[in-house]
Order: structure tokens, then C-alpha cells, then sequence
């Protein structure tokens, strides 16, 4: 990926430089006007040409890899259309010119203009896919070698073309294009033919998932053109031909930067095509590298701005260099919208991506309209920046980025928005707790004047205070709301079964006691024995802590293991009583938000179908070993001493998800999950798209497997779906919301929909 990455952007380099040189010799040649007109009858023809590829620049990329030896039918097909598409453009843009090009008449006058416009725009439309193509078929160190000829050529040329004024700019373009088109479709024919080595059988050609995956990124697509493209056509309507010119330049100089980071997310998406098991650490790896290209580049192009400007002209320079300054640091936000957009395309996420084109087009358009009556060609520059930074913001704050948060800079503003929750929840139960622990001790037969208490830290609608003072440590555990009184009660019944049933045992000594209870305003409070240890839930955990974790949870597992079979009514306990639940509270969460979506909720009715066709499929009629389960196993949950190198577990806490009848890998897995950077729903794609390390890595804490028929991915499924929706009913005011379900749960159900891990519904393990 870096490889290639470096290879698109030495190309854009290369480009860029000799662009600079055209740029400069066009502006010595000719004068500003013929510039100004040249370059919007340009900017037509690229418009139209990028239009015409009909969405397939970036579907070659993800589809190339995993079209095998399909991969030349493939291209062949598409060069065909786009060109026929192209064609159809052309003559219709000629058509309609007088409505929205009234600057470019000389096209309706002059038919060998037209025609010629009609031949540029197709010879740019395979110009414009060749590069794509390249990329997919992982060919990219030739990009730069057929760019660099153009650029030279182009160069070249002008001098010659003078003469033509206007045309001459066009002509640059078209001329040189056409043989490398020639040339090259005859070099990605040849490596793309199934006989050759190169092309790999990866999988079969679907052309359904292409279609639907081109016909939305072309609308994004049409977004984005619409931005980078005709903007200098608003810019020449509303101001003029000269800032027509000096917008177009500046832009020029600034796209430079968004190309490398576009480069950068081609690469990414090329090798995350082929590797999608791979594509967290491939999206941070692409999110580093061009960030470390583009951020010093963007600071030393504001310092250098007027001079390399001046060299276009002293005009150039007094009207432009606040401009081209304004976009070069919107390039910054570019690098984490463009590796968002990239890590959306391997998920298949259209949405998302026609999301974010659709604001940057409404922010660049609707600042620009608002500004440059006003500020001229600076509020340009200011709707720009002011518009990326806002989508690169959101897709921060969303967690859309595709990377690893726990690992980057990107997961400060999360972090420190959870730590403001934290401490503002930290707060309001200290108010509760001096208001209610002297009337929560009087309820379990303790004296109510003791003090001498400590508020210990709680995620549910409990209060938790520990009373060190007594003959014997103790937690006084306060519920304040119906669910954290369930939860209570289902706590204190489930170490009262522990201790009843296990006998005298090494674990029970890892298990609380109860000792009270009681009522306060009909909630339960609940006194218990403290155990010793410090519990410390802060990610990523060391590999002792696990190791120790896993060893005492299986003892419980071994403890209280019997053999059943799978049938119907366990698995209604296990699958569907669970599904029914999120079903309800997926429902009840678009109508509180007032989104609801027929196509939304159909997803997502889909996605709780197939979870529970998966979950049947794998599990009915096994006959597997249950165990006591925790539920709610993670290291915020296990009390631990450390002595030297060696971490003891002394103690397991909060109860109340546990089942008597589960899977013992539950735990495990719910452990291993948890410990993973980042959110659930994060830590889920990893687990489902490449279960084998899943295994391997919980292997090595705790041996072998006592279920090993069964499938890991649907093992992570079914601790996943008993997660969530206990999630959801343990707390009524620190529940669960919008943005906890849009991160961990509908993203899990969208990529069992999408057929992304097929092992889901193969029984692969």
C-alpha cells in the first residue's frame, strides 16, 4: 500500500511541478481573458469526461482486486460504456450551452470546435479511468511514468498552440492524451489476461454489488465534480474572467495536496480490496502517511504562497494569495475526509459518502454565495476551510474515520467528551449519595449516622459506596431507579445461588456474599461483603491481567459445566428473546429521534433476520458444554493484586447478566472484546472479519476451546447479541442512546446484512 501510495503521489508531484510550468508559460503566452476562457472550456471538458466514467473510477479500484480473471472483461466493458457516455455528454453540454455556459458560444458557431470538444471529452474519459485501473490491477508505479509524458508533451506543445488563443489551452490537453490512451489500454489488457500471473483468481465477478456500488459513489461523485469543477464557472459568472483566472490557479496549486491524500486513500483502498481483513491497520497506516506528506506541505505552500504565485504574474499574486493560503490549509481536514471516504468504500458504506459530498458541496457553494459579493475571492477560500474542517469535525466525533481511535490523536475529542460525561455523572451521585446513604443504611440495620464512606465508580443507575469502617468491609450498593433495582435483585440472586451451589470452594472466595437487604422508596439496597483487590478497567490492558482473568473465569466454567443439546427452547432463551428485544429498542430509538425510515428500518429487520438465521444454523441440535456464565466479564469486573510480576485475581463482581445455561467461550470472548481499542463495534468488525486471530490470541490465555465445533464468528455473534441487550436494560437513566446504537449495534447488524463475512453463514469456523 505505501508502495503504491508513494508511487500516486511522486506522480502528483511530478504532475503538479510540470502543471506549474504549464500554468506559467499559458500565463506568459496568452492573455489573462484567453486564460480565463480556456480554462472553463477545460474545466467543461474534465467535468464532462469525469461524469461520463459513471461512478466506475472508484468501483475498478475495489472491484479489480476480487475480479480475478474476470479482471479484462471488466475493463472492457467499462472503457466502452464511459466512452459511449462521454459522447452522449459532450453533444448534449454543445446543446444546452447558451443556458449554462453563455461565455463558450464559439462551441454552437464553430463545428469543428464542437466536434473536436466531442473527441477530447472521450479520449478524457480513458485517460481519466487508465489510472484507475492501473491502481486496481496494484500497477501504480506506471502512473506516474504515463503522467509525467503527458505533462511533458502538454508542456511541449502550448508554444505551438499560441495561435489558437482560447483553443489553445484544450488542445494542450486533448492532443496528448490520445496515443497514451492507445498505448496504455493495450498495456492493461495484456497484464489483466487471465493466462498471465499477475492476475490472480481471487474470486468470481459479481456484477450486482459493482452496479449498486458504482451508481451511488457516482452520485457522490457528481457532488464532488460539481465542487472542484464547475466552481470556477460560479466564480466566472459572479466575478469575472480575470478572478475566473486567478481562482482557478490558486485552486490548481491547492488541489495539489488533496490529490495526495487522494492517492493516498486509492492505494489504501486497492490493498484493503484485496486484504479486508486488514483494513483498520491499512486505514490508520494511510492516515499517518498522509498526513506526514500533506501537513508540512500545506505550512511551507502558505509561507511560499505569494512567491509562487508571483511567478504567474504580479496581478496573480495581489488578488489570489489569500485565497490559495485558505486552501491550502483546508487540505489538512481533506486527509482525514479522504481516508474516511476510502474506509467507507471497503465497507461499502454509500451513504456515508454521498453524506459527505453532499455537505461539502452545499458548504463550499452556499459559503461561497454568501461571501463572494463580499469578500470576493478570500470568502471562496473561507467557505472552503471553514466547510472541510466542520465534515472532518463530525467525522471525528462519529467515529467514522475507519482507524483505530484508542491508537491515534483522532480519539482525544471522544476521550475528552466521555471524561466530561464521567465527571458530570461523578457529581450528581455524590449529591445522591449524601443525600440517600444515611437512609440507605437505616434500611439494612446499620446505624445512620456513619460518615466514613467512599462513592465508588458505577455505569449503571446504582450508587456504590464502600464502608471500611466495619468489623468486616463492606459495599453498600444503592439502586435509584426500576432497572438498577432489577439488577440489583438479579445480583444478589445469583451470588446466593453461587455460594449455595459450589460448596466450600477456592472461587467462592472470588465471589461476594450477600449479608442485607433492604428497601428505600421501593428500590432495593443491598449490603455485601467487600473483597480485596483493586479493579482497573483502563485499555489497552497488560497480557497478565487477561491471562489471570481468563484462568479464574474458567475455573467457574469447569465448576458448573454440563452437556446439553441445542434445542428450540434454549435457543429462544439465547437468540430470540434477545433479537426481540433490540428489534423493540431499534424501533423505539427512530421514533424518539423522528427518524424513521422505511428503507432504514428494513435494513436493520433484514440484519436481525440473518443474525438469527446465522445463529440457528450454526447452533440447533449441537450438542455443546454450558456453563455458569458471568455475562458481563471484562477487567472492570475482576478484582486483582499484583505482587511483583504476578497478577492474582481475588475477587469477581456485578452479577446480574449471568446465566446459569451459556457458553463458556462467551466470557472469554466478551473479555477479549473488550480489551480491543476503540468501540464495540469496532472491536466486532475486527472479530468477524478475521475470527481466526480472535481464536488464536484468546487460545493462548486459556488453551484449548471446550466447544471447538462450534464457529468463532457465531460465538462473537451470540456474546455480542447478550451484551447489547442486557446493555439496554440495565439502566433507564444512564441508558444507552442514539449514538451508543449507531456505533456498536447497527454497524454489527449492517455487516451481517452485507454478506462482507460470508464465513457468518457458512459455518466456517
Amino acid at each position: 500500500m505505501r508502495r503504491s501510495a508513494y508511487a500516486l503521489v511522486a506522480g502528483t508531484g511530478l504532475t503538479s511541478a510540470l502543471g506549474i510550468v504549464f500554468w506559467l508559460l499559458a500565463a506568459r503566452l496568452l492573455p489573462t481573458e484567453a486564460v480565463g476562457i480556456g480554462t472553463a472550456l477545460t474545466s467543461a471538458m474534465t467535468f464532462l469526461a469525469t461524469l461520463s466514467t459513471l461512478g466506475l473510477r472508484n468501483s475498478l479500484i475495489r472491484f479489480l482486486a476480487p475480479a480475478g480473471a474476470s479482471a479484462r472483461r471488466l475493463i472492457v466493458m467499462c472503457y466502452l460504456l464511459c466512452a459511449s457516455a462521454a459522447i452522449f455528454a459532450a453533444v448534449i453540454f454543445i446543446a444546452g450551452q447558451p443556458w449554462w455556459a453563455s461565455e463558450l458560444g464559439f462551441l454552437r458557431q464553430d463545428r469543428f470546435m464542437a466536434f473536436a470538444f466531442v473527441a477530447a471529452t472521450t479520449v478524457w474519459v480513458v485517460f481519466v479511468l487508465q489510472d484507475h485501473v492501473l491502481i486496481g490491477l496494484r500497477r501504480a508505479s506506471w502512473v506516474p511514468v504515463t503522467n509525467g509524458i503527458f505533462s511533458g508533451i502538454k508542456i511541449a506543445l502550448l508554444p505551438a498552440l499560441v495561435s489558437g488563443g482560447a483553443y489553445a489551452l484544450l488542445a494542450a490537453y486533448a492532443l496528448p492524451a490520445a496515443p497514451l490512451v492507445v498505448v496504455v489500454t493495450a498495456f492493461v489488457l495484456w497484464i489483466s489476461s487471465p493466462r498471465r500471473e499477475a492476475v490472480q483468481p481471487v474470486d468470481k465477478l459479481r456484477i450486482a454489488p459493482l452496479v449498486r456500488f458504482a451508481l451511488a459513489d457516482h452520485s457522490s461523485t457528481l457532488l464532488w465534480l460539481a465542487t472542484t469543477e464547475l466552481l470556477t464557472l460560479v466564480v466566472l459568472q459572479k466575478a469575472g474572467a480575470a478572478a475566473s483566472a486567478y481562482y482557478f490557479m490558486s485552486f490548481t496549486f491547492g488541489y495539489a495536496l488533496y490529490l495526495v491524500t487522494s492517492n493516498v486513500g486509492s492505494a489504501f483502498v486497492a490493498e484493503a480490496a484485496r486484504y479486508p481483513e486488514r483494513a483498520v491497520s491499512l486505514a490508520s497506516d494511510a492516515l499517518r502517511h498522509a498526513a506526514l506528506l500533506v501537513i508540512p506541505v500545506a505550512f511551507v505552500g502558505v509561507l511560499l504562497a505569494p512567491l509562487g504565485l508571483g511567478l504567474l504574474g504580479p496581478e496573480y499574486a495581489s488578488n489570489a494569495t489569500v485565497l490559495l493560503r485558505l486552501l491550502l490549509v483546508s487540505a489538512i481536514p481533506q486527509v482525514v475526509i479522504g481516508i474516511s471516504l476510502g474506509a467507507a468504500r471497503i465497507r461499502r458504506d454509500n451513504r456515508m459518502i454521498l453524506a459527505v459530498y453532499a455537505a461539502q458541496a452545499i458548504g463550499v457553494f452556499g459559503g461561497t454565495a454568501l461571501t463572494i459579493d463580499r469578500w470576493g475571492l478570500t470568502g471562496v477560500g473561507l467557505a472552503w476551510l471553514i466547510t472541510q474542517s466542520t465534515v472532518a469535525l463530525v467525522l471525528v466525533l462519529t467515529r467514522r474515520t475507519g482507524v483505530e481511535v484508542g491508537s491515534t490523536t483522532l480519539g482525544r475529542p471522544i476521550d475528552v467528551a466521555g471524561r466530561l460525561v464521567w465527571h458530570i455523572r461523578r457529581f450528581r451521585n455524590r449529591q445522591l449519595a449524601q443525600r440517600l446513604v444515611p437512609s440507605a443504611l437505616v434500611a439494612v440495620g446499620l446505624p445512620a449516622d456513619s460518615t466514613d464512606y467512599r462513592l465508588l465508580t458505577s455505569d449503571s443507575d446504582s450508587l456504590i459506596v464502600s464502608l471500611p469502617s466495619r468489623e468486616e468491609p463492606a459495599v453498600l450498593k444503592i439502586a435509584t431507579t426500576s432497572a438498577a433495582s432489577r439488577g440489583l435483585d438479579r445480583h444478589a440472586e445469583v451470588i446466593s445461588e453461587l455460594h449455595a451451589r459450589l460448596g466450600p470452594s477456592g472461587l467462592l472466595d472470588r465471589v461476594p456474599r450477600p449479608l442485607r437487604r433492604g428497601d428505600l422508596h421501593s428500590y432495593t439496597v443491598l449490603l455485601e461483603s467487600r473483597l480485596p483487590g483493586v479493579v482497573d478497567g483502563n485499555r489497552p490492558p497488560a497480557a497478565a491481567d487477561l491471562a489471570a482473568a481468563a484462568d479464574a473465569v474458567s475455573v467457574l466454567h469447569q465448576m458448573t459445566s454440563t452437556p446439553a443439546t441445542v434445542d428450540e427452547a434454549l435457543l429462544s432463551d439465547w437468540v430470540d428473546d434477545p433479537i426481540q428485544q433490540l428489534r423493540r429498542t431499534l424501533r423505539a430509538s427512530a421514533l424518539r429521534g423522528r427518524l424513521i425510515n422505511s428503507e432504514t428500518l428494513m435494513g436493520e429487520e433484514l440484519g436481525l433476520h440473518r443474525l438469527r438465521e446465522a445463529l440457528y444454523g450454526a447452533l440447533l441440535g449441537e450438542r455443546v458444554t454450558t456453563s455458569y456464565v458471568h455475562g458481563d466479564y471484562w477487567l472492570g469486573n475482576v478484582l486483582r493484586e499484583r505482587a511483583g510480576g504476578t497478577v492474582t485475581v481475588t475477587g469477581i463482581i456485578d452479577w446480574e447478566n449471568a446465566r446459569p445455561v451459556g457458553l463458556p467461550e462467551c466470557d472469554l470472548i466478551h473479555l477479549w472484546l473488550s480489551s480491543q481499542a476503540g468501540d464495540l463495534g469496532m472491536a466486532m468488525r475486527r472479530a468477524l472479519l478475521s475470527p481466526n486471530t480472535l481464536q488464536a490470541e484468546i487460545d493462548a490465555l486459556v488453551g484449548t476451546w471446550r466447544n471447538q465445533q462450534l464457529s468463532t464468528a457465531h460465538l462473537v455473534l451470540l456474546t455480542w447479541l447478550w451484551h447489547v441487550t442486557d446493555e439496554l436494560q440495565r439502566a433507564s437513566r444512564n441508558r444507552v442512546g442514539p449514538f451508543w446504537l449507531a456505533r456498536n449495534v447497527k454497524p454489527v447488524l449492517k455487516l451481517v446484512r452485507s454478506g462482507i463475512a460470508p464465513h457468518i453463514f457458512d459455518g466456517a469456523r
